[in-house]
């Protein structure tokens, strides 16, 4: 015979009986419980925190006035000129005055009845007078002075033409002499420069002897005498046939 268990038993009828009393508690009618309103309370939103006020600028002072003076103001500075470089000045300067240029006057050359051999003098020519230069525009030019040049004295007798030498003539020998002559206020010969040779010593030294005897009427500068050069004084030697 199988062995009953008698607590399994019980524990069974324990459950089914817990089932039975739930099934019967759910079948019941649940009590009618009212339905309560919402509470609705508004909530008001906080105040905002104060903000931060920057402080308030300090009171800006007036500038205290300056005392009064009874002094008058001191005169403003007066500007410097400045300062200006010296110039160089202009030197004018006066044109060289050229000079001049006689031409020498021979007389004519006379035959001698002793020799066949005849001189032959140059035509005179009239000396070129000197210029005064012009003055500068700024200046008044001043009246230029009366200016003769030297000249020979034909009325002197003593102004003879130069022989020709016979030893000259005998070596066949001729040729043109030219002298530059000073004149002094007196109308004589100072001194005599050779400025052209004929090629004969000979008739240069006869030609300068003859002409250290001739008188001269002088150079005048406003009717007075001075000393002058009588330039290109010219004589020919030339023989004949």
């Amino acid at each position: 015979m199988p062995r009953i268990h008698y607590p399994a038993i019980a524990g069974a009828a324990l459950l089914n009986g817990l089932a039975l009393a739930g099934l019967v508690t759910l079948a019941q009618p649940l009590p009618h419980e009212p339905v309560k309103a919402l509470e609705v309370a508004l909530i008001t939103a906080p105040e905002p925190a104060p903000m931060a006020t920057e402080p308030a600028p300090e009171p800006v002072r007036p500038p205290e006035p300056l005392p009064v003076s009874n002094k008058p103001p001191p005169p403003p500075p007066k500007p410097k000129k400045p300062k200006l470089e010296p110039q160089p000045k202009k030197v004018v300067e006066p044109a060289p005055t050229p000079e001049p240029t006689p031409v020498a006057i021979a007389p004519a050359a006379t035959e001698s009845s002793t020799n066949t051999i005849s001189a032959e003098a140059a035509e005179p020519s009239t000396p070129v007078a000197t210029t005064v230069a012009a003055a500068p525009a700024a200046v008044a030019a001043a009246p230029a002075p009366a200016r003769e040049p030297p000249r020979a004295d034909a009325s002197w007798s003593g102004n003879a033409p130069p022989p020709y030498p016979m030893l000259a003539r005998r070596l066949g020998e001729q040729g043109e002499v030219r002298l530059d002559i000073q004149i002094s206020p007196e109308g004589t010969v100072t001194e005599i420069k050779l400025k052209r040779s004929s090629g004969s010593s000979l008739l240069d030294q006869t030609a300068m002897d003859t002409v250290r005897k001739w008188r001269f009427k002088p150079a005048t500068v406003d009717g007075k005498a001075v000393t002058e050069w009588y330039y290109n004084w010219r004589w020919v030697f030339k023989l004949e046939g």
